[in-house]
């Protein structure tokens, strides 16, 4: 595997696929880390306008979302909205200094292995970085890490280099340099499985190639593995899979119970006596506002059985406590921290732009203003 990425391509043993794991970090941080670490400054004067398919996604998230830019580069997209809570990870030291001259809140991280909690982000953007990941499993780990992160409903948005440059006979942008062809020296060595070196503005060769970096005084070459055609989709749905399984499993050996719909003013007492019932229970964790600790309209009932557990699911969901009607579905576990509301004002989503007035929940939802909707005639009271 080379050891430098700026001497001229017949001068240096280019590098091999990988054949392992340790092979991929190898590539990887000669032809990835490396190189962005080496060019950090140079890149990132070439890297200044969004894309627009980004701005988009950033701006349908309510006010106050956190958001994670996974592969931040420069921090490009980490200004797009004062109102968003925006964090990024990279793995170039050297861009990351960038994004800290310009006070942006980022750290250092691996994609692989993102040392945040689970289920911690509303949404997750990583923008041309699972390309340069150099094995399938690898990627495959990356996905899997950005799902974890994501608040259950959170939305992440991915994007890759695709191998295909026309759609309907339509050259995409990236293709200006229709008349050169590849150099010899630039074809696939079958018997070496060398990496070929891509020559800009031209349709892609091979999937894995080098795309060289040009600077005043020398040329780096950066590993980028090019998506076909539904690949990415593919090794999503190892994921979806995967987690839907899983699921269907805790969910069937589950004792925990969702009960939702509960008024803000039931209290821990009530549901017990109501859910005993059915069985023994073991323990019972009331939903709290994250921002006032108070209990705002839902809790986990967990009994020492399965069997207790399907009694209370069989006869108690879809009865009153409290004058309101209950609801009860199969929960594959409590976990800490799911205690707390999810919604932008510290309780449940559904309160958050409820229209009708539910005395028992708080009146209005958070973000209904009555008093507008009375002036553009949309209130009915």
């Amino acid at each position: 595997m080379s050891s430098s990425s700026s001497s001229p391509p017949h001068q240096s043993i280019l590098p091999t696929i990988p054949k392992s794991d340790l092979d991929a970090c190898q590539l990887e941080q000669e032809h990835v880390h490396k190189v962005y670490n080496n060019i950090a400054h140079n890149f990132s004067d070439t890297r200044h306008k969004p894309w627009p398919r980004v701005v988009e996604f950033l701006r349908s998230f309510p006010s106050h979302s956190l958001i994670l830019d996974v592969g931040c580069g420069n921090g490009k997209y980490m200004n797009i909205r004062n109102d968003l809570m925006m964090i990024g990870c990279d793995r170039s030291e050297g861009l990351l200094s960038i994004c800290r001259d310009r006070q942006y809140q980022v750290f250092l991280s691996d994609c692989m292995n993102i040392p945040v909690p689970t289920n911690m982000f509303d949404g997750v953007i990583c923008i041309a970085v699972l390309h340069h990941i150099s094995t399938e499993n690898r990627r495959l780990m990356a996905l899997k890490e950005i799902v974890r992160l994501l608040k259950p409903g959170g939305q992440a948005l991915i994007t890759v280099w695709a191998k295909e440059q026309e759609v309907e006979n339509k050259k995409s942008t990236y293709i200006t340099n229709k008349n050169t062809k590849t150099c010899p020296v630039h074809t696939n060595n079958e018997q070496t499985n060398e990496i070929i070196i891509h020559t800009p503005r031209t349709e892609f060769q091979q999937p894995d190639c080098l795309v060289p970096w040009t600077k005043p005084t020398e040329k780096h070459l950066r590993y980028y593995h090019v998506f076909v055609k539904d690949e990415l989709e593919h090794i999503l749905s190892h994921i979806s899979q995967g987690n839907e399984v899983e699921q269907d499993k805790k969910l069937l050996q589950s004792t925990t119970l969702y009960v939702g719909n509960l008024s803000f003013f039931t209290t821990e007492e009530q549901i017990h006596e109501l859910f005993s019932r059915a069985g023994d229970v073991k323990r019972i964790i009331m939903g709290l506002d994250k921002t006032t600790k108070t209990p705002c309209g839902f809790c986990f009932v967990e009994y020492y059985t399965r069997n207790d557990a399907e009694q209370a699911m069989r006869y108690i969901n879809q009865t009153r406590l409290d004058d309101r009607i209950i609801r009860t579905d199969w929960d594959a576990g409590f976990i800490d921290g799911r205690q707390f509301g999810r919604g932008r004002s510290g309780g449940q989503v559904r309160d958050e732009y409820r229209k009708d007035y539910d005395p028992g929940r708080g009146g209005f939802g958070k973000r209904f203003n009555p008093a507008l909707e009375m002036e553009k005639g949309g209130l009915v009271v």
